[in-house]
């Protein structure tokens, strides 16, 4: 079963990626997308005390899902 809120997130994903389409960005279908969010909830904690691979790692992360 799918967590009501990840699946919103995704679908939010999915009018934004679209809306804001890029040629060099296909859209991430739900298991690579699932897992970047996954990766994604768990470094957020360490946003202002990571390590700075970590905090590039989250940029990206966010770049990726189309979150900021």
């Amino acid at each position: 079963m799918i967590d009501p809120r990840t699946h919103a997130r995704y679908l939010t994903y999915r009018e934004t990626h679209q809306y804001f389409r890029r040629a060099d960005r296909p859209m991430l279908d739900w298991l690579a997308w699932k897992a970047l969010d996954d990766e994604l909830i768990e470094l957020t904690p360490k946003q202002k005390t990571g390590t700075p691979e970590e905090r590039a790692r989250l940029k990206l992360l966010r770049s990726l899902l189309l979150r900021d």
